[in-house]
């Protein structure tokens, strides 16, 4: 029964605008993920380099500048990858940050359509922070929310950037494909996506909010008054309900009654920590994107150091993070968002616990096993950032949502910014970082275990609470 009713809602959030949407939205990340793991090609794997020549290579940049296969460092530890990884990778932290505040400010749409259109560095940054919400916000039904989340469009992305990278192998002819994929995606995300009703609602703008649902409905083949009845009505307040009709009473939502001033506040990102309970909810989920991020990137980053063919670990990355992926809509269900997340957490652990224990023994150290177990680690974390993303938009309400979203993408990025000097790092010292990346899950999973509340079955909330804490 309670299949049924969610397969219903899903139906009846899910016409041809929102499944043309999410389809654009989820596409988006093949130049996004394209440009952010370009730097994982720069450099060839040590053991393919013989007398100055790359076999098997990728015509990078490095190799354009006769510097693939020469040992020249910066500050001791870091190479020229390195390098270019980090500053690449900081530019997608000041691309989160700010994009959650122009988008608060300015809507959802403006900043999705022109971050593909401007995809490297800051932009990918910033799209990350921004589409999710656009998304989110078109539908009503948690269950909806978790379908979407489950199909985010990173780990089919990351076998795309695998395969493009495999066929073109020259930089100039990778970088031209990505950029002609960007603009595609900017050309469809203009022409069909439309601005979010409940921003629109947020901010006062009854009449352009009337006017999308009306071409929501009309490209949906409904009716105006039925898409009100099953959607969001410009004129009233929106509240965080469970779907059962009830007040979301839970810890970290932050649904208050119904009164409404008619004036609307501008939020800046001082008011996220005004109030204790979103406080602590953006701080907790800030440090568990910056572990998974750091996790997660140091595996992408580490597929080219690993034995074996680099294209095909990252392809098997993206493909098995594709399916672990569909575990939170599976079984969100009836499981919930909790045990989801902290069963996640916990397998990525023990991975890092037993590749700790494989790299200080000479018999595992330099074996396919070690891959596949690196592969493993990274892809297990992928219900967890399901979860997550779900979390960094059902705890806050729509005025700050894309803030709150931004500095969870900041510690993302901050994540990634770290990755590729562990990526050093663990060349050097194997062991000693994989016990890094156990002890930061470890703490992880407390953070989630004594934090995060359960979401499922409730409606987004629109607005931080009355009272203040400080």
């Amino acid at each position: 029964m309670a299949e049924g009713a969610a397969g219903g809602r899903l139906l009846d959030d899910f016409g041809r605008y929102e499944i043309g949407l999410f389809a654009a939205t989820q596409l988006g990340y093949l130049p996004i993920v394209g440009s952010l793991l370009a730097t994982n090609f720069f450099e060839p794997p040590p053991e393919t380099c013989a007398n100055e020549s790359v076999v098997d290579r990728f015509h990078s940049l490095l190799a354009e500048w006769q510097l693939a296969c020469t040992k020249r460092y910066v500050m001791w530890l870091f190479s020229m990858t390195d390098i270019m990884s980090t500053t690449l990778m900081f530019g997608g932290l000041l691309g989160a940050f700010i994009a959650g505040f122009l988008a608060d400010r300015y809507g959802r749409k403006p900043l999705v359509v022109g971050l593909v259109l401007l995809v490297m560095g800051a932009a990918a940054g910033g799209y990350m922070v921004v589409n999710l919400v656009l998304m989110v916000e078109a539908v009503e039904h948690s269950h909806s929310r978790l379908l979407i989340v489950s199909l985010n469009g990173w780990p089919l992305a990351m076998c795309f950037t695998a395969l493009i990278a495999f066929f073109t192998r020259h930089w100039l002819l990778y970088h031209a494909f990505v950029a002609t994929i960007a603009f595609f995606f900017f050309a469809v995300l203009q022409c069909i996506s439309l601005e979010s009703v409940r921003w629109l609602t947020h901010h006062n703008h009854t009449s352009r909010a009337q006017k999308t649902i009306g071409r929501i409905a009309y490209l949906n083949s409904a009716s105006a008054n039925e898409h009100l009845r099953s959607g969001v009505d410009p004129s009233e307040p929106l509240k965080g309900v469970s779907e059962d009709g009830s007040m979301c009473v839970v810890k970290g939502n932050h649904a208050t009654d119904g009164n409404d001033s008619g004036t609307r506040y501008k939020y800046t990102y001082v008011d996220l920590f005004k109030h204790k309970s979103v406080g602590i909810s953006v701080a907790s989920l800030a440090y568990c994107f910056t572990v998974s991020s750091f996790v997660s990137f140091s595996g992408y980053f580490h597929s080219s150091l690993l034995p074996g063919n680099r294209f095909l670990s990252l392809f098997s990355m993206g493909l098995l993070k594709l399916l672990l992926g569909m575990i939170p809509f599976a079984c969100g269900s009836y499981l919930g968002r909790r045990p989801i997340l902290l069963t996640s957490i916990a397998v990525a652990m023990l991975c890092s616990s037993a590749l700790t224990f494989m790299l200080s023994s000479t018999q595992f150290s330099d074996t396919d096993y070690l891959s596949m177990l690196s592969v493993l680690m990274a892809s297990a974390l992928d219900p967890s950032w399901k979860i997550m993303h779900l979390y960094s938009t059902e705890l806050f309400p729509t005025g700050v949502r894309n803030m709150a979203r931004g500095i969870c993408q900041v510690g993302a990025r901050c994540g990634s910014v770290l990755a590729p000097i562990m990526r050093s790092f663990y060349g050097v010292y194997p062991v000693v970082s994989m016990a890094i990346c156990m002890g930061l899950l470890a703490v992880q999973w407390l953070i989630a275990f004594f934090v995060f509340p359960e979401t499922s079955r409730c409606q987004l909330p629109d607005r931080l609470p009355t009272e203040q804490s400080t």
